[in-house]
């Protein structure tokens, strides 16, 4: 059968199907029986069909609970639309694309993020790795891969460990965390990287961290970092507070952004049968991840009805995301009108004599064009959330038809006042932003209109909370030495927090350090620090209230300069091995180490022939460090005579990799990042 088009599926999760059409009739739906079966509960069993004829290809509706729509509009049950390529088609949540045959391409490519292989290795290491990245972003509820192969270039057979981190918990699995590597071998490990579905799983690049110890030594080890991305994903949870209104009701629309992404939404009101005007005010809306929102307006009838039995109105509230899925929801309702008077009651009316005619008529042509009764359209809280902290200010959306005054009281104390006769009140809607000063707790807010006739009132519930504030973190002393053994300390006061932990700690602790209860305290630990790092204060509260604040540290090397005018750097801690290079009076030069006797300092030489030992007695060092604080190196005695082709000494600790990603002396636990929703769409 030849191929007349294409159709692409565009799920709200990012996710992209495409169906090669080539029979005369197919069936898209929920259930396997249609051709392509698709699996979310927003589409009917059968939802519609693709047909070819000989006069095109046809679009059919089949009888669908949530409907088809073609480029926006709805199209009815059993009516078929021309299709004639490039039309957009919105069945349930998700967004179709029609293709004919002049405009597809029948081969699928799928592009790849990444096609870089990182390479980790240390001149002093018996073992390297190479981890090919992700190849692809992925949105939460889906699952991608980086795959790690651990060289062992060791002549006798080696025991691994494995360790992610650096994600959401939860986000990371690491498939080999222990495995043996044959001599002069290889093996993969898999780390599968699969964000929970959830409004809080952020969109962004996230950078995940895979560190590799020798089991037998866990203080030596490689890590090397990658950057997985996490696309947003869409959902949209929508429902009416009633479906069955009479003319005088007020529409309550619920709305639920499901996703993690902000969701821009267009709302606007149907009518079947033309009979019907609905009205919502704001028409346009932004919510944020994870926000519900509940929004007021009001269904009239296009033909005041004096007579006559009770009329049932169909209705739809219709919202369309501004997101890259473009997809449509619905929700239906009936508006139940009845008229002022019964049928027999314009019989009667004719019965009665012309005289009484024009009497009724007359009252009734008053009845219809009195002046409109006073109403509140809506009274909206626009916040992301009914929890509010005393710090936020308060956002409110409301109309009001027909009022002179409307008085806006939070727990009774007036916040805001409007007057119709000074101008500061008109029919128009209005969206302002006022302060409260009121303690914690629930707060009741009450809109009160008012004119001659009558007041009605709108009311609001909110509660406001305590929020989480930082008010002081410290990490001393400062500056900071890398490869100099030092205690550091944390103070630390927050308010309104139930919960307080820290992030990076572990990473450069020699020792967890307890942390004293409460929301202030200080706290002290051992530290070896080889590389700049952070220090993360998280505080929470009720609500979910939370608070982060962060330390970044640079470190500052440990420099020493020759006591004289110059001072040699040998081959090892003996002043028998060759000297490998001289460092003239006044340079300074960056040491990393000591022995064990502590008369020997390790250097960086400066004529780029590597690291030199020098003679501490030699040197005098920066008063920001002790010398006996160094880190120590043990390496093996010197040989009786030595040659210039000695070979740097075997290191127990930290050597350094010309690439990015970094060699660990020592892995402590890897601290997880603090970014961490299931979409169910209304149908």
């Amino acid at each position: 059968m030849a191929v007349y088009g294409r159709l692409d599926v565009f799920w709200p999760d990012g996710k992209i199907e495409s169906f090669v059409l080539a029979e005369d009739n197919v069936t898209v739906g929920r259930s396997t029986g249609s051709t392509f079966a698709l699996e979310t509960d927003t589409l009917s069993r059968y939802h519609f069909n693709i047909t070819r004829d000989a006069g095109g290809v046809y679009l059919t509706d089949l009888e669908s609970v949530n409907g088809t729509f073609v480029d926006g509009s709805r199209i009815r049950p059993q009516e078929r639309i021309l299709l004639s390529g490039g039309e957009e088609l919105q069945a349930g949540f998700l967004r179709f694309v029609y293709h004919d045959s002049s405009d597809i391409d029948t081969t699928t490519q799928t592009a790849s993020l990444s096609d870089v292989t990182q390479r980790v290795e240390g001149a002093l290491f018996d073992f390297r790795l190479e981890l090919q990245p992700p190849p692809i972003a992925i949105a939460p509820g889906s699952y991608t891969t980086a795959e790690l192969i651990i060289y062992n270039t060791a002549s006798t057979a080696q025991t691994f460990t494995v360790e992610a981190g650096g994600l959401p918990e939860g986000w990371l699995r690491v498939n080999r965390p222990i495995l043996e590597v044959a001599a002069d071998d290889h093996a993969t490990v898999v780390v599968n990287i699969k964000p929970i579905r959830r409004s809080e799983s952020a969109p962004g690049v996230y950078t995940a961290v895979v560190a590799v110890r020798r089991q037998d030594k866990p203080e030596i080890g490689l890590e090397v970092p990658f950057q997985t991305v996490i696309l947003p994903y869409s959902g949209l949870g929508m429902a009416l507070g009633a479906k069955r209104l009479g003319v005088r009701d007020t529409l309550q629309v619920f709305l639920h952004n499901q996703g993690s992404a902000p969701l821009g939404l267009i709302l606007s009101g149907a009518s079947p049968q033309n009979s019907v005007q609905v009205i919502l005010q704001p028409a346009q809306i932004s919510l944020a991840p994870g926000q519900r929102l509940q929004l007021r307006g009001e269904v009239r009838p296009l033909e005041r009805r004096l007579f006559g039995r009770i009329k049932e109105h169909a209705f739809e509230v219709v919202a369309r995301s501004q997101d890259n899925a473009h997809y449509t929801l619905a929700v239906s309702g009936q508006l139940i009108q009845k008229p002022p008077l019964p049928g027999w009651a314009a019989l009667a009316m004719g019965l009665g004599g012309v005289i009484a005619a024009l009497l009724v008529l007359m009252g009734l042509l008053g009845l219809l064009t009195q002046r409109p009764a006073l109403s509140i359209a809506y009274f909206n809280v626009q916040n992301p959330a009914a929890q509010i902290p005393q710090t936020e200010p308060l956002l409110l959306s409301w109309q009001v038809r027909n009022a002179d005054q409307v008085t806006i009281y939070a727990n009774e104390q007036v916040i805001a006042s409007y007057d119709r006769a000074t101008g500061t009140l008109t029919d128009a809607p209005y969206d302002v932003t006022l302060s409260i000063a009121l303690p914690p707790g629930e707060v009741l807010l009450r809109l009160v209109a008012a004119n001659a006739q009558k007041t009605v009132d709108a009311q609001q519930t909110i509660t406001l909370y305590a929020p989480v504030m930082a008010t002081s973190f410290t990490l001393l002393p400062q500056p900071i030495v890398r490869h100099v053994v030092q205690t550091l300390t944390v103070t630390y006061a927050v308010e309104n927090a139930t919960n307080i932990s820290f992030d990076g700690i572990n990473a450069i602790a020699q020792t967890a350090p307890a942390i004293p209860p409460g929301s202030s305290g200080t706290f002290s630990f051992t530290a070896l620090p080889e590389f700049d790092f952070s220090l993360t204060l998280n505080a929470s509260g009720e609500f979910n209230a939370t608070a982060q604040q962060t330390i970044t540290v640079v470190l500052v090397d440990p420099m020493c300069a020759p006591i004289g005018t110059s001072a040699a750097l040998f081959g090892a801690p003996d002043p028998t091995a060759p000297i490998v290079s001289t460092v003239t009076g006044g340079v300074n030069i960056v040491v990393d180490a000591r022995d064990a006797d502590g008369e020997w300092l390790r250097a960086v030489a400066p004529n780029g022939s590597g690291l030199a030992w020098g003679k501490r007695a030699d040197f005098t060092c920066a008063p920001n460090f002790n010398v006996d604080d160094l880190r120590l190196v043990v390496v093996d005695a010197a040989p009786a005579n030595p040659t210039n082709s000695l070979p740097l000494p075997p290191l127990t600790v930290v050597a350094t990799i010309p690439a990015t990603p970094t060699v660990v002396a020592t892995l402590p636990p890897l601290p997880l990042a603090s970014p961490t929703p299931t979409a169910t769409r209304s149908s």
